[in-house]
């Protein structure tokens, strides 16, 4: 086993190290690796002479060289495995001449899925010779690399969590929140059109059926002070993705944990599969019959809604939160040392893009 590694990452479009973490000297790289929580995907490299590489130690004699290249710079380079960053093949754009992959070289092919198939054209990258596995949010990927896991959202929640007392909550919080932009989802509008339909107080401040005063010079969301304020005032707050694909948890179901609501989300065949990413954070499923009704009785039955807030309290309470029984990818070594465990184990495979369902 060699002691030292090099990955390559490629992408259609050629970006710096720099441009991707914008944190030099020291950088906090997102790589795909297995780690011992789903923040230990958070790699800390050193900057080196290149501005192109950074440096991970596995240990004290094992180390991964990252880089970023082109296809030419990968036959040059013939690195241990190349990473194809799969962010930018869109499903309504071609790849490019940079989009192919070079796979005479002998190096191992590791696809980085950073989104659902939905989003994607894979039609173009053909079969990999030299194929080793995924990278991606399934749960099943040789370097499983969530979007979102429950240790994270229980921390976001305790960050968040507000010294209002139950009798508080009950009081302040009496609103459904919209907040989605995309309103093309076919998964997602039934659900949205039934809550609205419901007669209960929901507010959308997104473009999706807006019913709220939009500031368009600077628009509330929840990624800023003026939107976690507003959502202060949500019980539920609509957290449905827009496909059901395996494992893909957004930062939808985030968005309602650090305002303090309850996420509406939505199930087909038991996908995506939320107990098995999140835990048993206390959610409504909109896939599910009789959803309506609960949503219904959370907002009209304040004893109903308390039952919520203390299962979610005991969710993410650090010492018996319910989702430590999922952190079921840890390793007690490196996230840096996966790469050689993946080279140990590196044999072809076959291409498989994990799919999702239709509504």
């Amino acid at each position: 086993m060699p002691e030292s590694l090099t990955v390559l990452i490629r992408q259609p479009s050629l970006y710096s190290l720099h441009d991707l973490t914008d944190n030099y000297p020291r950088v906090d790289l997102w790589l795909p690796v297995h780690g011992g929580s789903c923040a230990s995907a958070r790699l800390d490299v050193q900057e080196l002479d290149n501005p192109q590489v950074v440096c991970g130690k596995c240990n004290e004699t094992h180390t991964v060289t990252y880089t970023i290249g082109t296809a030419a710079q990968e036959l040059a380079l013939r690195p241990d495995f190349v990473l194809f960053d799969t962010v930018h093949v869109k499903a309504d754009r071609h790849t490019n001449g940079e989009g192919a992959l070079a796979v005479s070289n002998g190096s191992h092919s590791i696809f980085w899925m950073r989104e659902p198939a939905p989003h994607m054209n894979f039609t173009e990258l053909g079969e990999s010779r030299g194929f080793a596995g995924y990278a991606s949010f399934h749960q099943a990927a040789d370097f499983f690399t969530p979007r979102v896991c429950a240790e994270n959202l229980a921390m976001d929640y305790r960050h968040a969590a507000s010294s209002a007392t139950i009798e508080q909550r009950q009081q302040q919080r009496t609103s459904i929140g919209i907040w989605h932009t995309n309103c093309d989802s076919k998964w997602r509008n039934p659900i949205m059109d039934a809550l609205i339909a419901s007669g209960l107080d929901v507010r959308s401040y997104g473009r999706c059926k807006n019913n709220m005063p939009i500031d368009e010079e600077k628009p509330a969301t929840l990624d800023n002070e003026e939107g976690l304020r507003l959502c202060q005032h949500h019980r539920l707050i609509l957290a449905v993705e827009n496909f059901a694909c395996e494992d893909w948890i957004t930062q939808n179901i985030r968005h309602a944990v650090v305002c303090g609501a309850i996420p509406i989300v939505a199930t087909r065949g038991g996908v995506p599969d939320y107990d098995a990413i999140v835990g048993k954070l206390p959610r409504i499923d909109a896939g599910q019959a009789g959803w309506l009704d609960e949503v219904r009785a959370v907002m009209t039955n304040d004893t109903h809604y308390a039952l919520y807030l203390t299962a979610t309290k005991k969710w993410a309470n650090p010492r018996h939160g319910t989702w430590q029984e999922h952190a079921r990818h840890a390793s007690g070594h490196s996230p840096h040392c996966a790469w050689f465990d993946a080279l140990r184990l590196a044999r072809p495979k076959e291409l498989r893009w994990p799919g999702c369902l239709n509504p």
